[in-house]
Formats: C-alpha cells, sequence, structure tokens
C-alpha cells in the first residue's frame, strides 16, 4: 500500500508500483499543498499512465493543461513524486488521447474532426428593439453600481474607443 506521508521505498529504475499508485499518492501530496480550487481544477483529472527510467507520464485532459501544469506547478509535482518515490523522478504531461485539441506547439494531437453546419441568415440590417423603460434618465445610482454606470455612459459618448 502506498501511503501519502511516506515514500514508496524504491530506489530502482522501475518500480514494483503502477503509475496510478504513484500518481495517486504524489496527488495526495500536492492536495495538501495546495488550495482546494487548484486542485479540483488541475490535478484531479489527471491520471498516472506510465512510469520508466525514472519518469512519470502523467495523461491530462487538453493541451491547455500541460500548459498550466509545467508553467505553475511543475517544481512542485516534480518534488512530490521524488519524495513519494525516494528517488529523483521527472514528469512528463500527455494530453489524453482523444482529445480535440492539439498540444500547446501546435502540432496535432488525434484529433477528431467535427463538423458544424452554421445556417446562413440572409442579410438584412440589424433591428435593435430596447426597452423604453431602460434608459439612463431613469436609471437609479448608488453606489454598489456607481462605475457600472460611468463605464455604460462612457460607451455610449464614445463607442468603440475604450
Amino acid at each position: 500500500m502506498v501511503s501519502i506521508g511516506g515514500t514508496l521505498d524504491e530506489s530502482k529504475e522501475h518500480s514494483p508500483f503502477s503509475a496510478e499508485e504513484i500518481w495517486r499518492a504524489a496527488l495526495g501530496q500536492l492536495q495538501i499543498q495546495t488550495t482546494r480550487t487548484t486542485f479540483e481544477t488541475w490535478l484531479r483529472p489527471t491520471e498516472g499512465i506510465s512510469y520508466q527510467n525514472n519518469q512519470l507520464i502523467v495523461e491530462v485532459p487538453t493541451a491547455w493543461f500541460v500548459e498550466w501544469l509545467e508553467r505553475r506547478m511543475y517544481q512542485s509535482i516534480e518534488k512530490a513524486i521524488t519524495k513519494v518515490l525516494g528517488v529523483d523522478t521527472s514528469v512528463q504531461f500527455q494530453v489524453k488521447m482523444g482529445s480535440i485539441l492539439s498540444n500547446p506547439t501546435g502540432s496535432s494531437l488525434n484529433t477528431v474532426e467535427h463538423s458544424v453546419e452554421i445556417p446562413k441568415v440572409p442579410n438584412q440590417s440589424p433591428t435593435i428593439s430596447f426597452n423604453p423603460r431602460y434608459i439612463f434618465n431613469s436609471f437609479v445610482v448608488g453606489t454598489s453600481n456607481r462605475l457600472a454606470f460611468s463605464a455604460s455612459q462612457a460607451v455610449v459618448e464614445s463607442p468603440g474607443n475604450m
């Protein structure tokens, strides 16, 4: 069994524990170190899929996850994995197979083509209908909406220049 606080005590290149077990133990370490929101958003949807030659491959949902985790959490993740295994270990993120998105370098990763037919709308001049009750003269300005009121007036006075 893998304990969250301990290490897996294995210094060989191949661990008797699966990548999934190693990653779960590292997630236990990371859960203590990060905010709940960060953990739930960026770490929980990930999965350890391979561990070989002191490198753990972690599968993530999208290329955005790869970029975000590498920029903001890479060192913390490596430290957690190293602490769990008791040996220096690197981590590599891999976008989950079947993802629609491409990786941050721009090359496509197992893309699935989806086509959406957008109905054509005949050229018509747009008709804008405003409710006559919603005008600046009848708007009640208070302390909670003063900024919104001022911003709205500025947009009306010089549209497209903000």
